[in-house]
């Protein structure tokens, strides 16, 4: 494991100080220690008598009797993301409705008391330990709300850009923190008194091997530990600005051994061992009693390693564990803090001791900062000195979400891709940190529970999950780390635009909806299909070896079969979006002589080959432009008024001469596609 961090030696620059005034330096940390400070996709009750898990796929939660061992499966709308418990309520985003359901827990079932609109794409849930305050955030609305528990009525609310999803309540109920899906931001929220200031924390960098400092992005559910010290954040560090390779090998299924297969690795392609692209990580900030954060004193450890692996491709094998973080749950004790491994099928062990808390020890934290202002930290070794993993990996099912805990020991994983519950042993756990050994053992093997069969089709569920997958052996190089989903967050895309070495970027395009309606697909190369895209990525570019046709089809069958983004103004019509689509039609824009289809009028694009500012660039589908910044080939457009202003010179339709209401119509359209 890679820690990163201040140097020790401040304690001899005489930082090391009495103890600062008692309110920042005693108390802060939670009262019942099982009081989820982070969004969830599963919690328990505060009686510890029931588990409740949200079923995405079948709208539905499920609710386990601890004492009985009886399931129930309760209604809860479209596409329940995260639950929230406060006392005998709880609450649920419905994140394909626009919606946040109440229940009541009644000793026999879950009882729904009311349901109210949100934002689009309501994500992240968390309640005040005292049951009285909640907070949610609205994805594709960047809205974030504190909601009485009573009766859901908004208090407060705050505009948060960049996709916020993931939410941190400090135990005293003083700060909130909300990550971002896009550009890798936590904004912390003072909620005392008249100072409702957001504050961007900043993410310490890391910086790879010729280095460059890696592209930051926070990839899941944030928490806070029991004791209030620590904010942890799931992070992947992305290297997109070192050349990728524009043709590295064949992309024939048939091909011969010499023509490479995606056998050879270069050290610069997705799927590259030698040195990775994709570095997941756990940052950890250090937080006063009274819940404000110290950002320059952030610690970063890596979480890659090698493991004994149960899996059938690595049975007997020590592997690489590296993958998608998806989220971090503190245990109740305080030791540990399990991550889920989204695309690795694991949940990965980390100590506590790991991450050092600045209280009571440095007053006001000081470590060297670059010009910018950000942590530079080095790439370090993962092992100890004799070559033991300094982390307990333990493989689980498909896709762990999120983990909740009980009063009798156990780790409780919701794998949301098999729709599964594992209890792993957290004593087990902790007597096995830093041994080599299988994760066969007994005492460490999940028992899982299967809470529901899966709604999808035997190839769309098989798509799914080679689709998130970073360890199976036909997709992706065995410890590069990468998945579909590495670049591709939730099916959509991630914000990133790549260098090649022909000079080019190449934005990461989303893959919601039906992708096949747009082929042949790419920027700029003529890939005549979903499927041969597949083919070509995962052999040529991720390390996949032997990919047969039936596991091609069954990726492009997913693919083609992801939702289409919930934006913000989608199927509103108002008197400026009419406007704005009157104008986009029109012949003094001129936008639709690119932007229109006959055959799929709602993908607003000819699909066609266009020279567009010194480039040949196929014109991309505008459905969901609102969620899929930055804009061009080359990401060269923050937002979608910098898109209007460079068709300003009538090189890409023209718009110069439209004013700044009409250009308020535009955008406000272009937000409803």
């Amino acid at each position: 494991m890679r820690i990163f961090g201040p140097a020790l030696l401040v304690l001899s620059l005489g930082f090391l100080t009495a103890c600062p005034a008692p309110p920042e330096c005693d108390g802060g940390g939670l009262v019942d220690a099982f009081h989820a400070t982070g969004s969830r996709s599963t919690v328990t009750s505060p009686d510890q008598r029931f588990v409740y898990v949200v079923n995405a796929d079948h709208d539905t939660v499920t609710r386990i009797n601890r004492d009985t061992g009886v399931r129930q499966r309760i209604e809860a709308g479209a596409s329940p993301h995260r639950i929230a418990v406060g006392g005998d309520k709880v609450f649920v985003t419905l994140r394909g409705q626009r919606g946040l359901a109440m229940y009541r827990e009644t000793g026999r079932t879950l009882e729904l008391l009311q349901t109210v609109d949100t934002g689009a794409e309501p994500a992240g849930i968390v309640v005040n330990e005292a049951g009285s305050l909640l907070y949610v955030v609205s994805a594709q609305s960047g809205i974030v709300e504190e909601r009485r528990v009573t009766n859901l009525q908004v208090t407060r609310s705050w505009s948060v850009s960049n996709e916020p999803r993931w939410l941190a309540l400090h135990p005293t109920g003083n700060t909130l923190f909300v990550a971002t899906a896009m550009g890798g931001q936590v904004k912390a929220i003072n909620l005392t008194g008249d100072n409702e200031v957001i504050a961007n924390l900043g993410m310490p960098q890391i910086r790879g091997f010729d280095g460059e400092d890696r592209s930051v992005r926070i990839t899941g559910d944030i928490a806070i530990d029991v004791d209030g010290e620590r904010l942890l954040i799931p992070t992947f560090y992305v290297d997109n600005t070192r050349d990728v390779p524009t043709n590295p090998h064949s992309g024939d299924i048939q091909c011969e051994e010499e023509e490479g297969c995606g056998d050879v690795d270069t050290g610069d392609d997705y799927g590259s061992t030698i040195n990775p692209r994709f570095v997941p990580a756990l940052v950890s900030v250090p937080l006063s009693a009274q819940g404000r954060p110290e950002p320059s004193s952030a610690t970063v450890v890596e979480l890659s390693g090698m493991a004994m692996m149960s899996t059938d491709q690595f049975a007997g094998f020590p592997a690489i564990v590296r993958g998608f973080p998806s989220g971090v749950t503190p245990s109740p004790d305080g030791h540990l803090a399990f991550v889920s491994m989204e695309s690795a099928n694991s949940v990965l062990a980390v100590p506590m001791g790991r991450f050092p808390s600045n209280r009571c020890v440095f007053g006001t934290p000081k470590t060297r900062q670059d010009d910018q202002g950000r942590r530079a930290l080095e790439i370090d070794e993962i092992l100890d000195i004799e070559g033991n993993p300094q982390f307990l990996t333990v493989p689980v099912g498909s896709g762990p979400q999120s983990i909740t805990f009980n009063d009798v020991g156990e780790a409780m994983v919701h794998t949301r891709l098999d729709h599964g519950l594992s209890s792993i042993d957290v004593e087990a756990v902790q007597q096995n940190i830093g041994r080599q050994r299988r994760m066969s053992s007994a005492t460490l093997v999940p028992q899982t529970i299967r809470l529901a069969e899966s709604v999808l089709s035997d190839e769309h569920d098989r798509g799914r999950r080679l689709f998130f997958s970073s360890v199976h052996a036909a997709v992706s190089a065995q410890g590069s780390g990468v998945s579909c989903s590495a670049c591709h967050f939730e099916g959509r895309n991630d914000g990133l635009t790549w260098a090649f070495d022909d000079g080019r970027g190449r934005s990461t395009p989303s893959l919601a909806g039906d992708v096949s309606r747009t082929e042949p697909i790419s920027w700029f190369d003529n890939v005549p299909t979903v499927a041969a895209e597949i083919l070509s990525t995962s052999q040529n570019r991720m390390g996949g070896t032997e990919i047969d046709q039936d596991t091609v089809d069954a990726i492009a069958a997913f693919v083609n079969s992801t939702p289409e983004v919930d934006t913000e103004n989608r199927g509103i019509e108002t008197d400026l979006i009419a406007e704005g689509r009157e104008l986009f039609h029109s012949d003094r824009t001129a936008c639709s002589t690119c932007h229109s289809n006959e055959e799929h009028p709602e993908i607003y694009t000819d699909n066609q080959v266009h020279r567009v500012f010194g480039n040949d660039v196929r014109t991309r589908s505008l459905n969901g432009i609102a969620a899929t910044a930055p804009y061009f080939h080359d990401g060269s457009a923050a937002t979608l008024y910098d898109v209007l202003d460079r068709a300003k010179d009538c090189s890409m339709g023209c718009t110069g001469d439209l004013n700044a209401h009409e250009r308020d119509a535009m955008v406000a359209f272009l937000k409803s596609l």
